[in-house]
């Protein structure tokens, strides 16, 4: 698949394309943001492996690019090598107004496990991914803006290799010398449960979180300009989690649910 930059989206509802101001939402715009997030979420569900599931997996790839050049963004499907195989991010690049500026980097991961549909974890962050790039195509930012659909994210060895994607795409970025504002990462913004004892990670990340699954948690420290954050929106108690692979040492890490 080529890159290819179509034409500019139109600006979304209740945006002031000459100001940049976003007026308050209306209820028709709420339920025609949350009848897009359903169709994402609806396009994505089922099993996206590699191996158990090949063709939803490229079709999940495909269906994100497609998104973004709807949007008008430059799309490029960053290729990455695992296990003998060839892999690819999806990067939307949107230019800035102030080249001088570093970009932002929001990104959500598209593939699932072998075994679960994958609605949560993680198609709910790439809608959100999809929509943010609506929201933002309609103005002009003065940094650019880079949205990632990562894959391999999820533990892809009996030895606890994961996140394999976007450690891909730090190492790239590292050897290219760029230098990003930071990261933000959207990861599993779909459910909530109110009862004690749903919050689960799995042990091999090492992390405690709050055994309630009723929050989202968003997280992110200043860091030097070299350096990269890592985080996901939303409220809660505040708790240290997993550095992101385009995290630096020495930099700020951040949060997910």
């Amino acid at each position: 698949m080529d890159a290819s930059t179509p034409t500019q989206a139109a600006p979304a509802p209740g945006s002031d394309p000459v100001h940049g101001a976003h007026s308050h939402s209306t209820g028709g715009q709420r339920a025609a943001l949350a009848d897009r997030l359903h169709g994402h979420v609806a396009a994505l569900e089922g099993v996206r492996h590699p191996s158990a599931a090949p063709e939803r997996h490229r079709a999940a790839r495909d269906y994100i690019a497609s998104e973004l050049r709807t949007l008008g963004l430059s799309v490029d499907l960053a290729p990455f090598s695992f296990r003998g195989r060839t892999y690819h991010n999806v990067v939307g690049a949107m230019p800035g107004t102030d080249p001088r500026r570093p970009r932002l980097l929001l990104g959500a991961h598209f593939d699932s496990t072998a075994h679960t549909p994958g609605a949560d974890d993680n198609a709910s962050g790439v809608a959100a991914l999809l929509e943010c790039a609506r929201l933002i195509a309609s103005r002009a930012p003065r940094a650019g803006v880079e949205f990632v659909g990562f894959d391999l994210e999820e533990l892809q060895t009996v030895t606890g290799r994961y996140r394999v994607g976007s450690h891909a795409l730090a190492r790239d970025k590292r050897a290219r010398h760029e230098v990003l504002a930071g990261a933000l990462i959207l990861e599993m913004v779909g459910y909530r449960d109110s009862r004690p004892g749903t919050q689960i990670v799995p042990p091999f990340l090492g992390i405690k979180v709050p055994r309630t699954g009723d929050f989202l948690r968003r997280w992110a420290t200043p860091a030097p300009a070299s350096c990269s954050t890592h985080s996901s929106p939303g409220h809660g108690p505040p708790y240290r989690t997993y550095r992101s692979s385009l995290t630096p040492p020495g930099c700020a890490a951040g949060s997910s649910r």
